[in-house]
This record gives structure tokens, sequence and C-alpha cells, in this order.
């Protein structure tokens, strides 16, 4: 079985495990590189739900929160990602350099294309109109570190995949989606075509609670 992903645009057109940290992170002022609308002063995300963080991009100081995300693209390429409380906005740093706010609410890496190099998959509310589900709705960016630009790119930002997206995690290299279908659910497992993800393989799966 092999089903695309869905309404996906290019980007001319327009990541493991979690691995939480409780403990402050050391201060790193003066490092790092910023991309997009991050600028090097603090920035308050996240405000109209209440949060009083203030997180300094791209150098973040030692009164920042720890990372709800870290791990590695690959042995000294590390990978960090913050997000609000209500896990509507987050922005990803790779070394030194930070992404631009994205509209976020999760995040894994994944070695999909198997150069030896981790990509990024981050779960983004796409405002893209679907029929099946409202908006905005939970799909999958990919993101892919550029060693000669020294920066992320954003290889593919789909709008959404086959199914309505409830959560996403990597497995064995393989995104797997739990999907709505119907009235209950189903996890699919997705392969990375080199443009967007064909399903492979769906079984249902629980969601209470989803």
């Amino acid at each position: 079985m092999v089903e695309h992903g869905a309404g996906h645009r290019g980007v001319a057109e327009d990541p493991g495990a979690l691995s939480p940290r409780t403990e402050p992170r050391p201060n790193s002022a003066g490092a790092g590189r910023a991309a997009g609308s991050l600028a090097s002063r603090p920035r308050r995300f996240g405000a109209a739900l209440g949060l009083a963080v203030a997180l300094a991009t791209p150098a973040l100081g030692a009164d920042a929160p720890p990372p709800d995300f870290e791990g590695s693209l690959r042995p000294g390429l590390p990978v960090r990602a913050w997000f609000d409380a209500g896990r509507q906005r987050g922005f990803v740093q790779v070394g030194g350099f930070t992404s631009r706010l994205y509209r976020a609410w999760s995040i894994a890496v994944g070695d999909l294309d198997g150069d030896g190099t981790r990509e990024i998959l981050l779960g983004i509310w796409s405002t893209t109109r679907r029929h099946d589900e409202p908006e905005p709705h939970r799909t999958v960016w990919v993101l892919a570190w550029d060693d000669a630009r020294g920066e992320l790119r954003e290889r593919w930002r789909g709008s959404a995949l086959s199914r309505p997206l409830l959560e996403f995690t990597v497995r064995d290299d393989r995104l797997l989606a739990t999907e709505r279908l119907g009235g209950g659910c189903v996890l699919t497992t997705y392969d990375w075509t080199g443009f967007g993800f064909a399903a492979r393989a769906r079984r249902p799966a629980a969601c209470e609670g989803r």
C-alpha cells in the first residue's frame, strides 16, 4: 500500500527521542546566529498564554528555560528545541544557528535519506484548508542541515499527511503517525520519498483522549 501525503508544497513556492532537561542551561552569551525574524535580543513568545519567560535568541542566557527537546543530527552537531506552554509556537537551535519562530507543537529527528545526518521533523500548525480537518490542523515539515551554508533549510513543507494527524514520532528512521480514520485511529508508517512521504503500512491504534 502506498499513499502519498496530500497537498504538499515545495520550498520554492512560498528529527530521535524526546530528551527533556530540567537543569538550567549555561550562559552562552555572544554565541549563535539568528535566521528569519529572530534577532539577537530577548524575545517573549507565548505571551498571549500568560507566559512570563523571556527567551534570549540566538544566545540563550542562564535564565532561559531548559529545552523541550535535546538530541543531535550527527556526532558534534547538537539540536535543541523550545516550545511555549500551549505548544503553539517554538524554535529550533542547531549548533550556533537558531531558526525562525515556527507555529510548532512537536519535534523528532531521523535520518530519512540515509546520508548520515538526521533530518528534523517539525510538527506544524497548518492553515491550509482541508475538507476532513479543522483549521488550523497538524502536519509535519522536514528541516535539513545545510553544511555549506551552516543553517537549517526547509526541505519539505507539507500541508497535510494522508489522514488527519494527531501525533507522530520517528522509529528506525521512518515516520510513525497516529491519525484519525473514520470513527477511530490508525498508526501509519511513512517512508520518505525524497519529496514528501508515502504510507507503507497502517494498523488500528487506540485513540482514547485524542
